[in-house]
């Protein structure tokens, strides 16, 4: 912006109308030079660019990223992933054969709840969250089992993930096999990175 002079009138003995003029004309300019078309078509152009080379990608503007699942599967004596759910959302298609894959960096809110029914035999039932590898437990959540009541696990927590970081909900019955009644599996985007 420019400089307003603070001098006295050029002619030193009279104040003139112009003398008054001039500095408010220097800031009526300043102002609409910052606010001519050009400057605002620029200020369009960097905000355009931000989107066309994925500065702001365009799942952080618009995509849903959530998905809800249950499964019925057996788990027994060595922990293994739980792949069969039956979906009942997936906003974003990142639910794939009980994996989820983050399609982008941010705070992801998981939740996972498993329940046996009908136990066979006093043992232990654990329920694991697993991050990218099968060697990578983020959380666990074990119940002892007793043949006279249905023991319910649950893992819940806010999470950072990466963009292709992956989760899988392992399960584990010390006894051997054994019925999820119901495992409900869960998670959503709380906020973008």
């Amino acid at each position: 912006m420019a400089n307003i002079s603070v001098s006295l009138p050029s002619d030193g003995e009279t104040v003139d109308v112009a003398d008054y003029n001039t500095p408010i004309n220097t800031i009526v300019n300043e102002i609409n030079g910052s606010l001519d078309n050009s400057n605002i078509t620029a200020a369009a152009a960097i905000a355009g660019s931000k989107l066309a080379d994925a500065s702001v990608p365009s799942q952080k503007l618009s995509t849903t990223v959530g998905f809800y699942a249950t499964s019925t599967a057996d788990i027994n004596a060595t922990p293994a992933v739980v792949t069969s759910y039956t979906e009942i959302v997936d906003y974003g298609s990142d639910f794939a054969s009980g994996v989820f894959t983050a399609p982008v960096a941010g705070m992801y809110n998981i939740t996972a709840v498993g329940r046996i029914t009908n136990v066979t035999a006093d043992n232990r039932f654990i329920l694991f969250l697993y991050k990218n590898t099968s060697t990578s437990v983020v959380q666990s959540m074990g119940v002892s089992l007793a043949s006279t009541h249905d023991p319910t696990a649950t893992i819940a927590l806010n999470i950072p993930l990466a963009q292709g970081d992956t989760l899988s909900i392992w399960g584990y019955s010390e006894a051997g096999t054994e019925a999820l009644d119901n495992l409900v599996f869960s998670g959503y985007l709380v906020g973008s990175a």
